[in-house]
């Protein structure tokens, strides 16, 4: 079993080729290479970690299949774009169909594979500027800001830098594991 990470994937959203300059002939190219990216990442017990921004629609059951489509086990953090899923969450019906869907809220704190041991996270769709236990190194991933907002200009002020980025653009369109994010998000 393998943990890996992602966010703001928005599938079906036409203008994000647009905004954030993604290397898409149109929206259907670009949806399908993230679905098939992600199953030829990702094997049935692997865990995934979602932050968010998952697809563009209000309709739940197109929210659910889609998700459904994709291997592994979804750990789901709430995104901007995710309003079916708010819907899910605060009605406190969250999804899970034999441990395949989980609908985790906006802020979640769990131990992940890093360095061939597990260490403690924060996860949040959001940057932000402090989390639980940061001082003592605990490590925050993050989506939202697309390739935008480089990690190192949001927390500059910062001697150690411990947040991660893994918006879609910055880990080319595909899950990657935790080991992976560090090692993109300090080669950028």
């Amino acid at each position: 079993m393998m943990d890996y990470i992602i966010s703001d994937l928005h599938i079906n959203h036409y203008n994000i080729i647009k905004f954030c300059n993604r290397k898409f002939n149109n929206i259907k190219e670009h949806d399908d290479t993230i679905i098939n990216n992600w199953n030829t990442v990702v094997n049935t017990n692997d865990r995934v970690f979602l932050l968010g921004d998952i697809i563009f629609t209000h309709k739940q059951d197109e929210v659910l299949s889609f998700l459904l489509s994709l291997n592994g086990r979804l750990i789901i953090l709430l995104g901007n774009h995710d309003k079916p899923l708010y819907k899910l969450f605060y009605s406190g019906k969250y999804f899970n169909r034999n441990n395949k869907i989980f609908i985790a809220g906006q802020i979640f704190e769990t131990k992940v594979l890093i360095n061939n041991k597990y260490e403690k996270v924060v996860l949040s769709h959001y940057p932000i500027l402090s989390w639980n236990a940061k001082h003592h190194n605990r490590k925050h991933f993050y989506g939202h800001t697309h390739s935008h907002i480089p990690y190192k200009d949001l927390y500059k002020n910062y001697k150690e830098i411990s947040a991660y980025n893994v918006s879609a653009d910055i880990l080319k369109f595909k899950p990657r594991t935790f080991d992976e994010v560090i090692k993109i998000n300090t080669d950028l």
